[in-house]
């Protein structure tokens, strides 16, 4: 593919690994993580970083500790720094991961803001965690009501941001969009099949130890309101590990909370205008022929 850098995203279980693992090995690459939670080293399980290869060089994989703030920002700088380095030493830059905002950021680049208040941050957590949204939400409402209209009561990560934003603090220099050539991809699935890999995914994380890695957590003191254990999963596994929850409805409700979060990542990407790719699996199409499609839109064939 040339000096592009491949830009590969796609819904939970659509297989984005295995593909940019495959991508890696053919064109001399490494893949760069665009993923918010894999960047934390004491998660194996629970972030999905079991799945990856100890044979690919890997970048942006356990670089921090639970608790430690991780922004968009500071993926942009590690990935565009990792991206140059790739390229510096004659490699394939593969930038890979399921976090949207990530992804999109590091294509149109990022608007000037405030820094995430990261110690507010885990205040307005705190209180979500033995209020409810409800309370948050309404102290939006306060400070600024025709913006607390437009942010759902359930959707924190939004009110916390807009309570953040209301901050006087100095703002950050702007990010400029990706300068050099990109071949952006969505792994995309019939919603049948996504379903179907979600629940596979799902049950392959407990039988290879995502409670006993919860537990474990548990007992270090970390818990959902830590900064990396915001995610999905772990909130329903911390539950049921606490006796609240049965664990046939812990597994049901990660399930549809991840099938639901699917369904946005499709949205998403066709909103950004990504080249869509059928992550779909039979005898007939192998994982490697969706490699081979790749590499043929990558080189303009």
């Amino acid at each position: 593919m040339g000096h592009a850098t491949i830009v590969l995203t796609g819904p939970t279980a659509s297989g984005k690994t295995t593909i940019a693992e495959t991508l890696a090995t053919e064109c001399s690459g490494e893949i760069v993580s665009a993923d918010s939670r894999t960047v934390y080293s004491e998660i194996m399980i629970g972030n999905g970083r079991y799945t990856m290869s100890k044979d690919i060089v890997y970048h942006l994989v356990g670089t921090r500790k639970l608790g430690e703030p991780y922004s968009v920002h500071d993926f942009l700088m590690e990935a565009r720094a990792s991206v140059e380095d790739i390229h510096r030493r004659g490699g394939t830059p593969i930038v890979c991961g399921g976090t949207c905002h990530f992804i999109e950021r590091f294509l149109r680049g990022l608007d000037p803001g405030p820094p995430p208040d990261w110690d507010l941050r885990q205040h307005y957590r705190r209180l979500t965690f033995k209020h409810g949204p409800e309370l948050l939400h309404s102290i939006l409402e306060e400070k600024d009501p025709l913006k607390a209209a437009k942010i759902h009561v359930n959707d924190l990560k939004r009110t916390i941001r807009a309570l953040e934003d209301l901050a006087p603090v100095e703002k950050r220099p702007p990010i400029p969009p990706f300068q050099d050539e990109v071949k952006a991809f969505f792994l995309d699935l019939p919603p049948r099949e996504s379903r179907e890999r979600i629940e596979r995914r799902t049950a392959e994380m407990f039988e290879l130890g995502w409670i006993e890695e919860a537990k474990r957590l548990l007992e270090m003191g970390l818990d959902e309101r830590t900064t990396g254990l915001d995610m999905i999963g772990f909130h329903e596994v911390f539950e049921h590990l606490r006796g609240n929850l049965p664990l046939r409805e812990a597994q049901e409700r990660i399930m549809a909370r991840t099938t639901r979060y699917a369904k946005a990542q499709r949205k998403w990407a066709s909103r950004l205008g990504l080249n869509m790719i059928d992550a779909s699996v039979n005898a007939s199409r192998p994982p490697i022929e969706t490699v081979r499609e790749i590499s043929d839109i990558g080189r303009g064939r």
